[in-house]
């Protein structure tokens, strides 16, 4: 006879338990659990890691509407214009992906590299179009353009429905396709990674702070950072060279467009001119403090 398999609630209880114990106390719950529930050992340790099964983390699907929504490439799209952003979300669980945690969307632009982003709950799909529409009246030029994983905190039928009555092209990357999305998967690291770490955010008020750290990242790193660009790809047999263009900060690709309005641009001048490198940097390091946890004092010696 098969043994009953685990409910939800029983699951989210040992995984509970798992990402909590210490190693030597991970066997005794994975013993257990394999011994009820008769899966076998690695499959078990996937189950409680979240990695299959019930896993609330990670990337999921949704086959109706990726008919309808087409896969980019880019010979579809004219990288020159600052019209297309690439979206993604960057998970802060800490590496443990279950329960509920805090993401990041990431919304890069192609042809200027100027990056938005904004902290949510969770990846419901509410969220992440709030987020979106927030981003959207923080870029300095009209967003034309969408493309996405297939995630369905993207692919699902709100967002698919605006950009329609937007007029905004909304495209998504081929299923299974790692780097598909280039763009915004570098800003994932050199941006967010690199500033909030790997650690665990899951409360309102460490979102509220990570919002507070990426407003001044906004200004830091699109008008100060620059950044050399891809431009082309030499190939001599089986090796491949990279060209770059020449470094430039986003605030200054987004000058250099004539697809930008003047009005615009001026907007984008007063702006910069108000910004203090300095005082920004020492306003982003000061979040970066209040937002991670604290460590415990160094032990006395005697």
């Amino acid at each position: 006879m098969s043994k009953p398999k685990p409910t939800q609630a029983c699951l989210d209880q040992l995984r509970k338990r798992y990402a909590q114990a210490r190693k030597r106390h991970r066997t005794v719950i994975l013993d257990e659990f394999v011994a009820a529930s008769g899966y076998n050992r690695k499959h078990a340790i996937a189950l409680l890691r979240g990695h299959h099964g019930w896993r609330r983390g990670g990337t999921k699907t949704c086959t109706l509407l990726q008919r309808q929504i087409p896969v980019r490439t880019f010979a579809d799209w004219d990288d020159k214009r600052p019209v297309l952003e690439e979206i993604d979300l960057v998970q802060h669980d800490g590496g443990v992906p279950t329960g509920f945690f805090a993401c990041t969307l990431n919304v890069t632009d192609v042809a200027t590299g100027w990056t938005e982003l904004r902290a949510i709950q969770n990846k419901a799909q509410d969220r992440v179009f709030t987020a979106l529409q927030d981003i959207r009246q923080r870029l300095p030029f009209a967003l034309l353009g969408l493309d996405s994983d297939n995630g369905a905190e993207f692919i699902n039928d709100e967002l698919w429905r605006h950009t329609q009555a937007e007029a905004i092209t909304f495209t998504r990357g081929q299923v299974g396709r790692k780097n598909d999305n280039p763009f915004v998967e570098q800003k994932n690291w050199s941006v967010v990674r690199r500033m909030v770490g790997d650690e665990r955010y899951d409360t309102p008020h460490q979102v509220r702070r990570l919002n507070r750290l990426y407003d001044l990242c906004s200004a830091y790193t699109n008008h100060f950072l620059p950044v050399s660009k891809l431009v082309a790809k030499q190939r001599d047999g089986p090796h491949v060279t990279h060209i770059y263009d020449e470094p430039k900060t986003s605030y200054q690709r987004v000058l250099n467009s004539p697809d930008v309005p003047a009005p615009v641009k001026a907007t984008l001048t007063a702006t910069h001119t108000a910004l203090g490198v300095i005082t920004l940097k020492k306003q982003i390091d000061a979040a970066i403090d209040a937002l991670r946890p604290s460590k415990p004092p160094p032990a006395k010696l005697r």
